[in-house]
């Protein structure tokens, strides 16, 4: 109806589509905001990619789940990469921990621990049911996964135009489509027009696409469309060569497949969703259809000037987008998994649960998880690993601060 299309209203309808901010301002002290409470208090809300959201968002998340409880409005949170801290706050938060403004615990028992398997690694996937009631403890069902998963090689590169070149080049040389992920739409956009100057004429039957966040809502959705049409579970339309550029639009949300990729070093819940988009789809038995050079799962990491350099030191723009904490302990999560030979092989899914508790639950003395107890800090590293973790704390405490 006409009416509910106006401003403020459009949550009122039975069905909405919106974006996470929609959500959010439930928890924003404005005008009219009963009208927000009223059109969420009888639905069920959906929340996707919830991984995804900083320490400022997620303040204002937290409090929304607590309005949701108090509701009783049924709240399904989805996630490939949810660290486990991060999902017992969201628990903690429906159930009404953060009644207080000042977001004190309540005195109820804390929420027992999710299952482990055989080996110790955090039980993935995972569903965690939880109901309002506090004395009802939260259920785990752990959901088996069948198939033997994709092993993703990785290989760390220098950050240089010249290597980017040759590398990719030799790996087209055969046909292919790969993708090069930015963390910055300024390195996106220079690595899209040194591509072309390089590779336009030297790749005769390659095309070069640009996609990226900048682009007017129209022009975002035509690149969604071609990408999906592409590179998607379709393979009648998949080009011989194709290479495309981007950054994080690319990094959730389409189902969109490609031969090999080059991506900015991450945090490491970001770096496999990235990762989500190699070898997606099975091309042929054992991935025959895909050109001979590209049929095992490759993924070069960049962003570094200098992995020699020790600790790394990270290219122009890297860590102003991503704390540089969350980048170093990625990067030694990633390591702590090479062979002697520094060849790294992370299997998809079955290695994502221990990697993002192994990255998020770190501190430097937690020797009682698992994962955490397994990372070594080299001494070289210390004082900037040390400095890193201070500056990430300091601004999680501000970003929530100013949340509230």
């Amino acid at each position: 109806h006409q009416w509910f299309g106006g401003r403020k209203r459009g949550l009122l309808a039975s069905f909405v589509v919106g974006t996470v901010d929609q959500l959010l301002m439930a928890a924003l002290k404005a005008k009219h905001v009963q009208l927000r409470h009223l059109g969420l208090a009888g639905k069920v809300v959906v929340i996707d990619e919830v991984h995804a959201y900083d320490a400022y968002m997620s303040t204002y998340l937290r409090r929304v789940l607590v309005w949701l409880g108090a509701y009783g409005a049924p709240t399904i949170l989805l996630s490939a990469t949810l660290p486990p801290e991060r999902r017992k706050e969201l628990m903690h938060a429906y159930r009404g921990r953060d009644k207080s403004s000042r977001g004190r615990a309540s005195k109820r028992r804390d929420l027992q621990e999710a299952p482990r398997n055989s080996i110790g690694q955090p039980a993935y996937p995972l569903v965690t049911s939880l109901v309002c009631d506090k004395e009802v403890p939260p259920t785990y069902a752990a959901c088996s996964i069948d198939d033997m998963g994709i092993d993703v090689h990785l290989d760390f590169l220098s950050d240089d135009d010249e290597t980017l070149v040759q590398v990719l080049s030799g790996l087209l040389s055969d046909g292919g489509c790969a993708c090069v992920l930015r963390n910055t739409v300024a390195r996106a956009q220079a690595t899209y027009r040194m591509l072309e100057e390089h590779l336009g004429k030297e790749l005769s039957s390659a095309k070069i696409r640009l996609v990226h966040s900048r682009f007017i809502a129209a022009d975002r959705l035509r690149n969604d469309a071609d990408l999906l049409a592409l590179l998607g579970p379709d393979a009648s339309k998949r080009p011989e060569k194709l290479i495309v550029v981007g950054t994080q639009v690319m990094e959730q949300s389409l189902d969109i497949d490609f031969d090999v990729m080059f991506t900015d070093i991450a945090p490491i819940d970001l770096l496999l969703q990235r990762m989500g988009r190699l070898h997606r789809h099975t091309r042929g038995e054992k991935q025959c259809e895909r050109p001979i050079g590209l049929r095992r799962a490759h993924c070069y990491i960049v962003g570094v000037e200098d992995w020699r350099v020790d600790p790394p030191a990270f290219s122009q723009g890297i860590s102003s987008v991503y704390p540089e904490a969350l980048l170093l302990r990625t990067i030694l999560a990633l390591q702590s998994r090479g062979d002697a030979g520094e060849h790294v092989v992370v299997n998809l899914p079955h290695d994502i649960a221990d990697l993002v508790e192994y990255v998020y639950t770190f501190n430097g003395e937690d020797e009682n998880s698992a994962s955490s107890s397994a990372i070594v800090v080299p001494d070289t590293w210390k004082s900037k690993f040390d400095e890193a973790q201070e500056k990430l704390q300091q601004k999680q405490t501000i970003a929530a601060s100013r949340a509230e």
